[in-house]
């Protein structure tokens, strides 16, 4: 995917414990590509993404898929700091508050998933002691 505007494919189907799913992909352009064109007409977007994810997956007029939904998050990418460190979830134990967040890791859709690990872990550890 060099050059290409797409950052991320995901297989949804493929994954664990989603075999049940119908084939499903979920695509993620890359963030500067998407700050440039933030404004488009949503369908223009879809088109230029689709193209791109024909010429990746391989895909011809058999395989395309027949349902194509495009979605903007237009806040949700985050700025990384410049040595890559991660902050981690952030306690306040006084306040037994827990701050959390993709944008405490590295800001991509794996940092959700750790992010929620470290709280769970430390609610855990809570807990026991």
């Amino acid at each position: 995917m060099q050059d290409s505007v797409l950052d991320r494919i995901f297989i949804e189907h493929q994954k664990p414990d989603h075999g049940s799913l119908l084939p499903s992909i979920t695509i993620h352009a890359r963030n500067d590509w998407s700050e440039q064109h933030v404004d488009d007409d949503i369908e223009a977007v879809k088109a230029i993404l689709l193209q791109a994810a024909k010429q990746a997956l391989s895909w011809d007029e058999d395989s395309t898929p027949s349902q194509i939904d495009c979605h903007r998050w237009r806040y949700a990418a985050t700025l990384k700091p410049l040595d890559n460190t991660e902050l981690g979830i952030l306690v306040d134990e006084p306040r037994q508050w827990i701050v959390s967040g993709d944008w405490c890791g590295q800001g991509n859709i794996e940092s959700c998933y750790q992010m929620a690990r470290q709280t769970v872990a430390k609610i855990c550890a809570d807990q026991i002691s």
